[in-house]
């Protein structure tokens, strides 16, 4: 398996629910394969773990074959035939994972619109929230949410400011360490791929975490290769700025692309250069996996098999109207108070968090690892302290920008 997850003790079918009356849980892609090695197959191997814990499957590799509780993997444009699928099938727990789910989710028909409420269907969105898009005033989200009405989504969003922290405090560490009296190499170069906190917050976390280290060891300072952090690049190889925002930052020792499959272009550029000392830091799933052969610090990752496989740990055996992680959540009548999945007290509720390090070097790859286990303790040890500091980082920007903040 790809995802490590812990699994809950004592999980059981609430009362009332046996094998044959519990609600089943689909599992849709975005498009992609359920074997990435990322998020689709973390999201898929949580659905078929708990299947499995509570007796509702038998353990397999792949396939649908035999499954009460099944995985749907559309091809391109097919989104909204796979939601229609599940829905006329019985399925009543559907996961879906990006947001790249939300256009076609939006443009269900009303005769699915019904049906989802007549079958007291809930979405479990993972990466993206309707409801708070529709708060926002978006107008899709705000008129799917007046058609499904309130109790129907159960939103995963992620801190990762807190993980990408941990691995910013590391960085700062393992260059201090490699590069003692090199300070020139001492860089980070980001970019991302659109202005959203999804995005902005993976870097924004980091850079606060190599701040603080900085306050620490003026010495030994890691220093960003810009002033100013594109943001702007879109998710899509080739395009100009994307090439630009590339190429600029594979300057720096440190590359953190913030862009989905821009960090493959990134690592790919960082190979053609042949300098051994220049890596990648990985984002959303342990990129080691999928960016084999290419040096990676780490990865800040969003631990998406924990998260759904605790949500519907909670649906299967508290019930749907006793959500720990969405307090007030009543199906079909109350959204509740979705909250946002954090680094938790425990193993079962760290939601985010690092990898371990890839530079395909045996002492490297030790300096790296230690660098991420001091800089972990270092953030348990001061966590509410670090904590506030992050949720005040937009008021702080704002303060010292003044008048030229962008409106």
């Amino acid at each position: 398996t790809l995802s490590h997850i812990v699994s809950r003790k004592g999980l059981k079918l609430r009362d009332g629910l046996t094998v044959d009356n519990a609600p089943r849980a689909a599992f849709i892609t975005d498009e992609g394969s359920v074997h990435d090695e990322s998020f689709n197959q973390s999201g898929w191997e949580a659905v078929h773990k708990i299947s499995y814990e509570l007796g509702l499957d038998k353990a397999q590799v792949s396939g649908n074959k035999n499954l009460r509780n099944k995985v749907y993997e559309p091809k391109k444009g097919e989104l909204a035939s796979s939601y229609k699928n599940a829905i006329d099938s019985s399925f009543r727990y559907i996961v879906l994972c990006g947001f790249t789910h939300k256009a076609a989710l939006y443009g269900l028909e009303p005769e699915y619109i019904k049906k989802i409420k007549d079958n007291n269907i809930v979405f479990i969105t993972v990466d993206f929230d309707i409801q708070q898009d529709a708060s926002t005033g978006e107008p899709a989200a705000k008129a799917f949410v007046d058609k499904i009405g309130q109790g129907r989504l159960i939103p995963v969003i992620f801190d990762t400011k807190q993980a990408a922290y941990i691995a910013g405090r590391a960085l700062a560490d393992y260059f201090s360490k490699i590069y003692k009296d090199n300070p020139e190499k001492r860089t980070i170069g980001a970019f991302g791929g659109i202005p959203w906190p999804a995005v902005s917050d993976f870097i924004a976390g980091t850079f606060q975490g190599i701040i603080d280290w900085n306050k620490e060891h003026p010495e030994a300072k890691t220093k960003s290769l810009n002033n100013t952090i594109e943001l702007k690049t879109s998710f899509t190889s080739g395009e100009p700025v994307a090439v630009a925002a590339i190429n600029s930052v594979i300057k720096a020792t440190a590359s953190y692309p913030v862009a989905g499959s821009l960090s493959f272009d990134t690592a790919k550029e960082i190979k053609k250069l042949g300098d051994k000392n220049k890596f990648i830091i990985g984002v959303d799933a342990d990129q080691k996996n999928a960016l084999k052969g290419h040096r990676i610090f780490t990865s800040v990752m969003k631990l998406i098999g924990q998260a759904v496989y605790n949500v519907l740990a909670d649906l299967y055996s508290q019930g749907e109207n006793s959500l720990s992680l969405q307090p007030g959540f009543e199906i079909g009548k109350k959204n509740g108070e979705a909250k946002v999945f954090g680094y938790g007290e425990n193993e079962a509720s760290k939601y985010v968090g690092v990898a371990t390090s890839g530079l395909l070097d045996s002492k490297n790859d030790e300096i790296a690892n230690k660098a991420l286990e001091e800089a972990t303790k270092y953030y348990e040890s001061k966590k509410a302290e670090i904590q506030k500091t992050l949720s005040g980082q937009l008021e702080e920007a704002k303060k010292a920008l003044g008048t030229k903040w962008p409106d």
